[in-house]
């Protein structure tokens, strides 16, 4: 849902992103393991569909500095 705070209110999280990532384990219909830790940072990705509000698909990754 384009409404879901935990999803869209990325500044709710404070840093801290141990919530979202346990509401996304929770909500998502495919995920693999990455050892995603509550200090990392993290990004989402959203495509955004005019003919369904629910029609979206959201991808979360870990942003790792390549050396």
């Amino acid at each position: 849902d384009a409404f879901d705070s935990m999803i869209y209110d990325p500044l709710a999280q404070n840093g801290d992103v141990s919530e979202l990532l346990n509401y996304v384990d929770e909500i998502a219909v495919q995920s693999r393991y990455i050892g995603v830790q509550p200090t990392d940072k993290v990004i989402g990705l959203s495509t955004c569909a005019e003919a369904e509000t629910n029609g979206r698909v959201v991808i979360f990754g870990r942003l790792d500095r390549m050396s």
